[in-house]
């Protein structure tokens, strides 16, 4: 005789046969409502980036319109009229003393400066920047 009785149930119980029938049928279901739920949303969420973008094709000018439409071209004459503002240099290579033959470099493209380059230095930090890289960038319309 054993000291101590198993604990687990048969494997032959119907009440234990029953209740593994009704997981697997959860389960299923729940698997079905999540697939269908994701394919629906891919599927929404394509035909409204189609829909955006064929309604923004078919307005003049293929943006918006009325007073938010004026609010980029004022947007770039205030973005020109502050460049117009950042002093621009002509970069001169001098050997220096300390063995450092570095100008320095753009922030925007990653280049060294080279001699004769203009380059628009931010009179706070004295940043320098390429006049045509910053100028670009900065003219660029943000989307």
């Amino acid at each position: 005789m054993p000291l101590f009785k198993s604990a687990s149930p048969q494997a032959s119980d119907p009440s234990l046969e029953a209740q593994r029938a009704q997981l697997e049928r959860v389960l299923a279901a729940t698997t079905i409502v999540v697939f269908v739920a994701s394919v629906s949303y891919v599927a929404l969420s394509a035909i409204f980036c189609l829909c955006t973008s064929a309604s923004r094709q078919q307005q003049p000018g293929g943006g918006e319109t009325g007073p938010q439409a004026q609010r980029p071209a004022a947007a770039t004459a205030e973005t020109k009229r502050a460049l117009e503002e950042i002093p621009v240099v002509m970069v001169q290579v001098t050997p220096d003393p300390a063995g450092s033959d570095e100008p320095g470099e753009c922030a925007v493209c990653l280049a060294e400066y080279a001699g004769g380059e203009e380059v628009r230095a931010l009179p706070a930090c004295r940043h320098g920047f390429h006049r045509e890289c910053v100028d670009r960038w900065l003219l660029t319309p943000q989307v």
